[in-house]
């Protein structure tokens, strides 16, 4: 509840009515206890990351064959 409370005397404060677009993420520490979007990859093993990097070479390949017939 303390991090709503901070948010919305954050937002209520002078000055911040330049803010426009911004999210606000209160998720308790998820995001720094997770890693953010990058959590689930810790279980990518060798085999993973050399498919991932093969599949970015070959797309790599495709976009420069095209931007040359371009």
């Amino acid at each position: 509840m303390e991090e709503l409370q901070n948010v919305s005397t954050f937002l209520m404060a002078d000055g911040v009515d330049w803010m426009t677009g911004q999210i606000l993420t209160i998720d308790g520490g998820n995001a720094l206890a997770t890693g953010g979007n990058f959590y689930a990859y810790r279980s990518y093993d060798d085999a993973d990351w050399t498919r991932i990097r093969e599949t970015i070479r070959a797309q790599d390949n495709k976009d420069k064959q095209s931007s040359r017939a371009a």
